[in-house]
């Protein structure tokens, strides 16, 4: 109950049970229905007769959630597995990798509903060695082909055994226990089949529930002969990983011709790549990303909406948005792709000096909401922003793109040099609801515009680290005219730092962070080093490769707080374990307790050889001078010390 769940005890005579709230069903597990919730009974009490009180902690107000949406960070104990397979008269020889620490945990994880165990996420071991020894094979094939292979491998490489044998009892397998355990029956090889689907092709999946069996479906971009189910208006090809030497759309004699139960799964790689190759045609277009926030989102007949900001113009098939002539102002933009990347409507919503457009959403009759921020008039003088203050903006367009209503969330009647983080309410038809402001949550993950109930909207955020909010101004020049020195700036911003219980190795990085983030100020690589050569000499001869790296930059932060990385060669520079693209966007969040965050809006990945995976974001601590990396679509996360793991 301390840690918020709703947590009751249960009683019968002189015996008691742990009575666990849960929003999945808990296999072989007893349940009492309390007020519309299911409680389940951790241990057998010997009698239907329990009794229990009727009133909660009042702190505790959390339900259980079995679903694995994130890999855990346990440490590692790796142990690797060989495999060797003929396929179509050729060897292939590879080894995948597992945490045994996480099979450990998994050993005594409740018997939950399967599509948990479909959509769980994998250890980073695991993800990253089935990228390395596949996907290169799988490049070289066909779509099918690499179903096939892939197939193949799931239905020959592992030996097949019920868990009644094996268990003792029935025992759902996570992808990568697959991996440890001897054997593996139908649910198990579906479970992991799906997850390399997904994982190396992108391909949407769903899992096919037969009396005793269970089958898989795979959804490909080109058509293919075989068995076929389809599923919300879609055709998906059944895969079955147990019907051994079986290709891909030949079903199991005895469940061809029964309808299965279909059951959904969790596709965000699918997604995701999708989101990549919209905001490529966007970025190719001129249009930019202004924060993560929900900046992309389909609807159910597959049409992409995206929402973002551009200067001069930006060119989206037959519609060309201009900006206001000769005033540099950034507009704000939103636009809808069909299925097939043709572009249905865009729409420009103009500012006389700046205005980001960073979060949508849709409701149930398919008409947009597109929240930002914005300075100056916005729509043409719809709304104004007070001088010199920032507000937030939300619109409303029909499906067809008709701006229905444009209002401002009227936020700059507040100040705005503070941590605080606002909550705006307005209804589906532009009425404000009220705002609430509370001390900002540094690991707050639910900024942005969201469809709090029917007909209400609430968009949410953080006066100091918004896109577009808490900008700062430096002044290019010292009081007696001259040029800023910046090494000579960085170097006092730094000692300031140490002198503020900044970790020392990562106290130089925060003050490059400290000014980068500056509105309008400019830095280059080349000061970095120029900082360096003159207050840390020796860096230049212990850490050769970053020093030479170092100026192959320089650095960009524009009018409303997105940080352009430009590499002086216009191609990508690899640092590390990093790969940063020229023209690279961020985001810098500084937070009340001295930690930053680096978001990244686009252009930078982590990885190495021919495994990278895309940035999300660096949180930087200012005590210890870790650096926690997350990266992926499922958000996996790893600590480095600057000074431990980096430099040394």
């Amino acid at each position: 109950t301390h840690s918020g769940y709703r947590a009751r005890i249960g009683y019968y005579g002189n015996r008691v049970s742990v009575l666990l709230p849960s929003e999945n069903i808990i296999y072989s597990k007893r349940f009492l229905r309390v007020d519309g919730l299911t409680f389940y009974v951790m241990k057998k009490l010997g009698s239907k007769n329990i009794s229990t009180y009727d009133k909660d902690h009042p702190d505790a107000s959390g339900i259980f959630d079995f679903n694995v949406y994130r890999p855990f960070s346990f440490a590692e104990n790796l142990q690797k597995k060989d495999f060797e397979i003929e396929y179509r008269r050729k060897t292939y020889n590879f080894t995948l990798a597992y945490n045994k620490n996480i099979i450990d945990f998994y050993r005594d994880y409740p018997q939950v509903n399967l599509d948990v165990y479909f959509n769980a996420a994998v250890s980073p071991a695991t993800k990253e060695s089935v990228l390395g020894e596949l996907s290169g094979i799988v490049s070289e094939m066909t779509e099918l082909q690499a179903v096939g292979f892939l197939l193949y491998f799931v239905q020959t490489a592992f030996d097949y055994q019920v868990d009644a044998k094996q268990f003792n009892r029935e025992k759902f397998l996570f992808a990568e226990e697959t991996l440890f355990y001897p054997a593996s029956d139908c649910e198990d090889r579906a479970i992991f089949f799906a997850y390399l689907v997904k994982k190396l092709l992108n391909d949407k999946v769903i899992a096919l529930e037969y009396p005793g069996h269970i089958s898989t479906a795979v959804k490909l971009k080109t058509k293919a002969k075989g068995d076929h189910i389809v599923f919300n208006g879609e055709e998906y090809l059944v895969a079955d990983p147990t019907y051994e030497n079986a290709p891909p759309g030949l079903s199991m004699v005895q469940y061809r011709k029964k309808e299965p139960k279909v059951i959904a799964l969790n596709n965000s790689e699918y997604y995701e790549n999708k989101s990549r190759m919209y905001w490529n045609l966007v970025r190719e277009a001129g249009g930019r990303r202004g924060d993560r926030l929900n900046d992309i989102l389909f609807d159910r007949q597959g049409n992409a909406c995206l929402a973002g900001y551009f200067t001069g113009t930006l060119k989206l098939g037959d519609y060309e948005l201009k900006a206001p002539e000769d005033n540099g102002s950034r507009n704000a933009f939103v636009v809808k792709f069909d299925n097939g990347k043709n572009v249905q409507w865009a729409r420009r919503i103009s500012s006389t000096r700046t205005a980001t457009a960073y979060s949508i959403a849709m409701d149930e009759n398919n008409n947009l909401y597109v929240a930002g921020s914005f300075q100056g008039e916005l729509g043409a003088g719809t709304i104004a922003a007070k001088a010199g203050k920032s507000d937030a903006f939300l619109a409303k367009f029909s499906p067809g793109g008709e701006l229905l209503w444009l209002e401002k969330a009227g936020l700059d009647t507040y100040p705005q040099d503070n941590y605080f983080t606002y909550d705006v309410k307005f209804t589906n038809g532009g009425v404000p609801k009220g705002t609430a402001l509370s001390s900002e949550r540094e690991f707050s993950s639910n900024f942005g515009l969201t469809l709090a109930s029917p007909g209400l909207l609430r968009l949410t955020g953080s006066f100091k680290n918004s896109t577009g909010f808490g900008l700062e101004m430096i002044s290019m020049k010292t009081d007696a005219g001259l040029p800023l020195d910046v090494p000579k700036s960085l170097k006092i911003e730094n000692d300031k730092l140490i002198d503020n219980a900044y970790e020392r190795t990562i106290a130089g990085l925060f003050a490059v962070i400290n000014h980068v983030r500056l509105n309008g100020f400019k830095m280059q690589g080349e000061d970095v080093r120029r900082a360096l050569d003159a207050y840390n000499p020796d860096f230049r001869q212990k850490y050769p490769d970053i020093y030479d790296d170092l100026g192959k930059f320089s650095f960009l932060v524009n009018e409303d707080g997105v940080v352009s990385i430009e590499t002086n060669s216009g191609k990508a520079v690899v640092i590390r374990e990093l790969r940063i693209s020229n023209d690279a966007k961020l985001k810098i969040e500084l937070f009340e307790d001295g930690n930053a965050t680096v978001s990244v809006l686009d252009g930078v990945q982590v990885g190495r050889f021919v495994v990278w995976f895309d940035l999300n974001y660096v949180k930087m601590f200012k005590s210890n001078g870790d650096l926690l990396f997350d990266y992926d679509t499922d958000h996996t996360q790893k600590i480095m010390n600057l000074r431990a793991d980096i430099l040394d």
